[in-house]
Formats: C-alpha cells, structure tokens, sequence
C-alpha cells in the first residue's frame, strides 16, 4: 500500500530490494476526499507538493505500480507518466447461483457525503418497489447521521437498509439479498 511503498523505497534504496506499489488511493486524492474538512486542510499548502513529490519517487522506484482503478490509473499516468496496471478488488462468487436472490440494490462502499448516496434515494422514489441496501463504514459519523435524516424526510426508512459494520463471514448473505 501506499505508507509501506514509502517504507519499501527506502529499504530497496538501502538493500536493493525489489519491490510492488501497490496504491488503493494516491495520497493527494485522500488528502482531498479524507481530510479536506479538517484542520489538517490547514497544512495543505505546504503537505500536497511533498506528498506528490515522495509518491512520484516511491512510483518511479518500483519494479511494478498496482492500482485498483482505471480513474486512480489515469492520475498516475498524467501526474507521474507511469502506466500502472489496474488489479481491481477481488471478489468470491458462490458456486452455485442461489435459488432465491434478493429484491434490493446493494451498494458497498466507504461512505461520505462526498459520494452522493442521495442519488440512489432520488431512484427508489421513483421506483417504488425496489429497496436498498448500503453496506459499509462510514468515514464520519455526522455523515452516516445525515444519511439516515434523509432516509427518514423521505419516508424510505422501510426500503432502506443500512449496513455500517459487518464481518467478513456475513457477506455472502449480505450479497445474497441484492439484485443489482
């Protein structure tokens, strides 16, 4: 990942030792979508040219750079003229199809407001059969509250299902009550 590429860059300057970055997000695009509304944003000015500095190094030093995203691979071709390959997030289908799927949409996620979930609550206002599930963690609390108050000025509170913690062993059964 991103912090043990850093670490990585300095052992292979060191030891010569090869090695993979692998980058879930760039550092700039967390500053913005993480810490933007924080007091961090006050250290911005001087914090993003020093991240896209050392992130352009610990790129350009690895035998191989892996993202999980076209859009993260596009920035990492434009900001640092490095083509990484996209490795998208794995996933463990069943067997078998199930008998039964569910009736909902499901959407997993780290959720913001940033994101726009509202979106999905305009859509099921306009197709009154379908439910939603939304799994997930929430990056900040005030978010997942707000939310809900929209779920609930709606009137979706019964077609809304909201996830924010679940262990790894529910999520087939999560997954098995989603449609879409």
């Amino acid at each position: 990942g991103t912090t043990t590429s850093l670490t990585m860059w300095s052992l292979s300057r060191f030891r010569k030792i090869p090695y993979i970055a692998v980058i879930h997000d760039p550092i700039n695009y967390i500053l913005e979508k993480v810490y933007r509304q924080t007091v961090l944003h006050l250290f911005f000015p001087v914090l993003k040219p020093i991240a896209s500095f050392l992130e352009k190094r610990f790129i350009k030093a690895a035998s191989l750079c892996l993202v999980i995203s076209s859009v993260h691979a596009r920035f990492i071709k434009r900001a640092y003229n490095v083509t990484p390959e996209v490795l998208y997030l794995p996933v463990n289908p069943p067997v078998t199809l199930p008998k039964k799927r569910g009736d909902a949409i499901l959407t997993f996620g780290r959720w913001q407001k940033e994101k726009k979930l509202e979106v999905l609550l305009d859509l099921l206002q306009e197709l009154s059969s379908i439910k939603l599930i939304v799994a997930g963690t929430w990056h900040l609390q005030k978010d997942l509250e707000g939310f809900r108050r929209q779920i609930i000025k709606r009137g979706l509170t019964q077609r809304v299902l909201l996830i924010p913690q679940f262990e790894e062993s529910e999520l087939s059964d999560i997954c098995a009550k989603g449609r879409i």
